[in-house]
């Protein structure tokens, strides 16, 4: 019997929250590329996600607000904090 093991990275994790400008929270939506996975925040505007390590592009869209992309990094094992301000 012959195994062959691969090592695999273990993922990190983007964490925050999204707000009007006002400090409301809003519900979002986050699109994540280049993975391309879509996310909805909750009623909060907090969010959670795990992914590879590696660079992301994150765009946060609320109907009524201007979009922003935000570039990002996640370490393996780490977790990176991302917290949006949304103006009209």
């Amino acid at each position: 019997l012959q195994l062959t093991l691969e090592a695999v990275l273990p993922p990190g994790q983007l964490r925050g929250s999204i707000r009007s400008f006002r400090g409301k929270a809003l519900k979002a939506e986050l699109t994540i590329m280049p993975v391309n996975s879509t996310l909805e925040t909750g009623a909060d505007g907090t969010f959670e996600l795990d992914l590879p390590p590696g660079d992301y592009d994150v765009t946060v869209t609320v109907k009524g607000f201007k979009e922003q992309t935000r570039q990002i990094h996640i370490d393996d094992g780490g977790v990176t904090i991302m917290n949006v301000e949304l103006r009209k």
